[in-house]
């Protein structure tokens, strides 16, 4: 990776009123001035996509909702946020199955990303999706809890491991556990080796909530906002076609608030993220976050940075042809970055839609894939050559 400039190279940023609309609603100020939709239906499929509508039913007040767009329309977004609430509620209760068993196993745990935020309250319970529970355990003791909620009735979804979590567990509907033995690509100055439940507790980054069945752990708002900006940029940053790519500003947001702007929240939440985001990263991450809150995001033109990432997370969501551009640079990613005992998994389940099909249509759609792929990748290369300005 170059050190000195973003890893994405997307299409241009697209000026729309729908797009500018949308933003301004999910992260601006509330009142804050906004332009007329093109259509409502242009507008709710543009937050749908962008995965913003929950965010934004929830920050914006019914009436105006119903102003700006239609009695339908608002009563189609507090649906949409009813369904999101459904499910981190759902999340959150498998989280209190796992608080339970690891009290009585005699393991402390701590909770991280979106269980993380609703726990702490950082995020609205209807704006911030979650699909999954992930629960960081000592290093030592993350196989004990692994067995003991396998004894409890949670078997194993999928026999592969990541480099940082065990094998994820599910009970009937119930959503995925991940027992996580470190957070990925997170330091703390000062503390040697990986970012681990030990190496937290040590430093005093863990804090204590009340919670209905007694206290229980959460990373510092720092903490969870590096573990955000790492997750959204070195883990997903080429899998826009499986992680929203708005999902990190949006957690982002969440956990900084106006402080995303100020130089010591700066050097705090970049303090603890790894080498493996550059600096330019972190930093264009943090700038486009302050001008959303600030309701000036960038616009059609601008070249810094902070509007790559938001072109980036934008064509991520909307266009086909730029996820498959990056599909093929994750491949590129994973075989670089992942020992093998993780690779061979990770990409079967990438090509999920590929590996349902039977033998020889498995091949030929795999070179399809392919084809498409290198197509999307070369075209989207050069479009980004012609239109450089730096």
């Amino acid at each position: 990776m170059t050190r000195d400039r973003l890893r994405f190279a997307p299409p241009r940023l697209p000026g729309s009123p729908d797009l500018d609309w949308v933003l301004l609603r999910a992260f601006a100020p509330p009142g804050h001035p906004a332009p007329a939709p093109s259509s409502t239906a242009s507008v709710m499929d543009t937050a749908l996509r962008l995965e913003l509508l929950g965010r934004i039913a929830s920050r914006q007040p019914p009436a105006l909702l119903a102003c700006e767009l239609g009695p339908g329309a608002r009563d189609a977004a507090l649906d949409h946020r009813r369904r999101v609430a459904a499910g981190v509620l759902r999340v959150l209760r498998t989280a209190g199955q796992v608080l339970g068993v690891a009290r009585a196993a005699g393991i402390p745990v701590a909770f991280l990303k979106g269980t993380a935020l609703h726990l702490g309250r950082h995020a609205q319970v209807a704006a911030r999706p979650v699909s999954d529970c992930d629960v960081l355990a000592p290093s030592d003791r993350a196989e004990d809890l692994q067995r003991a909620l396998r004894a409890a009735g949670f078997s194993p979804r999928e026999e592969t491991r990541s480099t940082h979590h065990l094998a994820p567990l599910g009970r009937d509907d119930d959503p995925w556990i991940e027992v996580h033995m470190e957070i990925p690509g997170c330091i703390l100055p000062g503390t040697p080796g990986p970012l681990t439940f030990q190496a937290l507790q040590g430093s005093g980054q863990l804090v204590p909530v009340d919670g209905p069945g007694g206290p229980f752990l959460l990373p510092t708002p720092s903490v969870l906002a590096a573990h955000a900006l790492v997750h959204g940029v070195e883990d997903h940053g080429f899998g826009a076609d499986r992680y929203p790519p708005f999902r990190m500003p949006c957690d982002l947001a969440d956990l900084l608030g106006p402080r995303a702007g100020e130089p010591a929240c700066h050097v705090e939440v970049s303090s603890r993220v790894g080498p493996d985001v550059a600096p330019v990263e972190v930093a264009a991450a943090l700038d486009l976050l302050a001008r959303l809150l600030a309701g000036d995001p960038p616009r059609p033109g601008d070249t810094t940075p902070s509007s790559r990432l938001l072109a980036h997370c934008v064509a991520g969501a909307l266009r086909a042809d730029y996820r498959d551009a990056l599909r093929l640079r994750q491949v590129a990613f994973l075989l670089g970055h992942r020992p093998l005992r993780v690779l061979r998994g990770k990409l079967w389940h990438r090509l999920s839609d590929v590996r349902a099909r039977p033998g020889p249509a498995r091949a030929g759609s795999a070179l399809a894939l392919l084809a498409r792929m290198v197509r999307a990748d070369l075209r989207i290369r050069l479009r980004s050559w012609l239109v450089r300005e730096d």
